[in-house]
């Protein structure tokens, strides 16, 4: 056998324990890492989108065996409502989930999904805001991930009195928030500015005084007792929340 036949053999047979080396390597997994996430949210325990973001987080634990667990922090008690999205990019938490137009100014371009364009129902509202940000990639999300908005159906007015006409509503206190509160005012009522997760700690009597321009998702997640008796469809969605790590 030649000197050249024997070093090609001996590299060879180094290749294969380099290979066979590397791939035990692979083979021996370290100590699986575990994380532990905050999820700020506004939305009280008892509504539905916490329901919902509550399962979500259970959900994510279970399938990647406990490694990750997310902690939800209900009803603004991490972080309020307008200071969610701040209170990411801070690190105050790792997830959380307000509605652009408790912070008005704050996101210049994502205020047009709150202008009355005639979504017919939240679906479609969705699948408008999530195109937006895709195409768009807006500045103003800039520091964060977004994982998705969401929009929910038409509002309604809810009030002590029958709303037909604009002369109806001169005058009328109604909860608005963001661009809605411009539309309120435009229309001749006094716009006032609450958060809905304030409705479910107010009495029937305060609670509709001022009237809540909102939907029937929002009252039903609630679970606020009015007691008005006159519901006004608008023609339109309300603006969507947002959800960011």
């Amino acid at each position: 056998m030649t000197l050249k036949t024997w070093i090609r053999i001996a590299g060879m047979l180094l290749l294969t324990l380099a290979g066979a080396a590397v791939l035990n390597g692979c083979k021996q997994e370290g100590p699986a890492q575990h994380f532990e996430l905050s999820y700020s949210i506004f939305f009280p325990p008892t509504h539905v989108q916490c329901i919902a973001a509550t399962n979500w987080a259970q959900d994510i634990e279970k399938r990647t065996g406990g490694r990750i667990k997310i902690k939800v922090y209900p009803a603004g008690s991490l972080t309020k409502a307008d200071q969610c999205f701040e209170g990411v990019v801070n690190g105050i938490s790792d997830i959380g989930m307000s509605c652009f137009a408790y912070t008005p100014g704050r996101f210049p371009l994502l205020e047009g999904l709150d202008l009355p364009v005639g979504y017919p129902n939240g679906a479609v509202a969705t699948r408008i805001a999530n195109d937006m940000v895709r195409k768009y990639k807006p500045q103003e999300l800039g520091g964060v991930e977004v994982l998705y908005v969401h929009a929910h159906g038409p509002g309604i007015l809810a009030s002590k009195k029958p709303v037909k006409s604009l002369e109806d509503l001169k005058g009328l206190k109604v909860r608005a928030t963001g661009l809605s509160k411009s539309i309120a005012d435009k229309l001749g009522a006094t716009p006032v500015a609450m958060p809905s997760r304030r409705l479910t700690r107010l009495s029937p009597r305060a609670w509709s005084r001022p009237p809540s321009a909102r939907s029937r998702r929002s009252k039903a997640g609630s679970r606020a007792r009015p007691s008005n008796t006159w519901w006004t469809p608008p023609p339109s969605a309300t603006p969507p929340p947002c959800l960011w790590s």
